[in-house]
């Protein structure tokens, strides 16, 4: 079965990073991507709040 295209799950979210992208879940990049997705005015926010939803940025987050 094929992962949907916006992962559903951590378990999906996790599987498309670590293994289809090979980025190892590192403390590092995890903090990084926090650092970026909590300030609304970084352009990878809007993108993912245009492309996804706000909601759906909110869940990441949460």
């Amino acid at each position: 079965m094929k992962p949907p295209a916006i992962p559903d799950s951590y378990a999906t979210w996790r599987h498309c990073i670590t293994v289809e992208c090979g980025i190892p879940l590192t403390v590092e990049f995890i903090q990084r991507r926090l650092a970026v997705l909590t300030h609304t005015k970084e352009y990878e926010t809007q993108r993912l709040a245009e492309v996804y939803g706000v909601r759906h940025g909110q869940t990441v987050l949460a």
